[in-house]
């Protein structure tokens, strides 16, 4: 289970976290182009973990490589009590060519 203080273990540090929930959260628009550039702007964060000299470190790919290793040493954190389903769908595409 995640809580408080494992909540940024797949991270280099939680100003990455912060930043990578930043950028799966809401519409999905932002690039990661954007998301670099936001960590070159200033930046105001509500939260205390943010860190700006952790910011102009900040890179997409190595938190992203970082979940991803995380996340092949932990069980599947989608489990059916925090209401995950899991179902097929068929999904018909149109043929290309």
């Amino acid at each position: 289970e995640i809580g408080q203080d494992n909540l940024y273990a797949a991270f280099s540090n939680p100003t990455s976290g912060l930043l990578m929930a930043y950028q799966y959260s809401g519409t999905g628009q932002q690039s990661v182009a954007e998301l670099q550039r936001l960590t070159k702007f200033v930046i105001v964060v509500v939260s205390p973990l943010f860190n700006n000299s952790d910011a102009s470190s900040f890179s997409h790919t190595w938190e992203a490589k970082n979940i991803d290793a995380y996340l092949e040493k932990k069980p599947n954190l989608f489990h059916e009590e925090y209401g995950w389903h899991q179902s097929a769908v068929k999904i018909r595409l149109p043929k290309e060519g």
